[in-house]
């Protein structure tokens, strides 16, 4: 409008729009580079969501191979006389119930290691007093929704337990016990849970864990 002579030429009627606007005469009130960058995001928010989508599957494939693990090394274990009450086991001395011993011990050679929280402190309990190493959550922690257990969350209400999850049934007013625990191996199809568990013996399997009376939890970092 001005010709490369603004003093000449000066556009004071105001015939061409602002530029900041993002608009011409020329496109109908339309920048087609505006345009053109919204199309741009756009595609560019659409890429971002299937990765994010792919991103989500990846981690939930992790998780179920990781639960397919820890059922898998529980039933490898079957007959392992080391977690018997007789025998001594690291920390757990002779004439003890070795149950969350075992569990402990299966989920963390899986990759998955369970600690319990303590709530006045907000870090892991020792397995002894001035030790650096958290100690495994007892049966009847496992067993107690309210209980901290990093990564490992109760089921929710309609949930049905699966293979690889930890079941627990908590067993009050024993001094040596608080409970008894152990990992499912495999659910039939009508409901039935089979576990695996250290008992008196030693590791083998187990036909207590059964919904109407167990707790399960599930292996689901976040």
């Amino acid at each position: 409008m001005v010709s490369d002579d603004p003093e000449s030429f000066a556009d004071l009627d105001g015939h061409i729009q602002q530029g900041s606007a993002g608009l011409s005469a020329e496109s109908g009130g339309i920048d087609p580079d505006t345009s053109q960058l919204h199309d741009a995001l756009g595609a560019a928010a659409g890429l971002t969501q299937n990765q994010q989508q792919a991103e989500a599957a990846r981690q939930q494939a992790q998780k179920q191979a990781t639960r397919d693990k820890i059922a898998s090394i529980a039933r490898g274990m079957k007959g392992d006389a080391s977690y018997a009450f007789g025998a001594k086991k690291d920390e757990f001395a002779s004439g003890t119930n070795k149950c969350n011993k075992f569990v402990g011990d299966v989920v963390k050679k899986a990759g998955a290691q369970a600690m319990v929280i303590d709530p006045k402190t907000g870090k892991p309990i020792p397995i002894a007093p001035g030790s650096t190493t958290p100690r495994p959550p007892t049966a009847g922690e496992w067993a107690d929704p309210k209980t901290n257990i990093p990564n490992w969350r109760p089921l929710n209400s309609g949930e049905s337990p699966e293979r690889g999850d930890v079941a627990a049934f908590a067993m009050p007013g024993h001094a040596s016990y608080t409970g008894h625990s152990g990992i499912v191996t495999s659910v039939d199809s009508n409901g039935t849970v089979h576990a695996m568990a250290a008992h008196g013996y030693g590791v083998g399997p187990d036909s207590a864990f059964q919904p109407s009376i167990a707790s399960f939890r599930r292996y689901d970092p976040q």
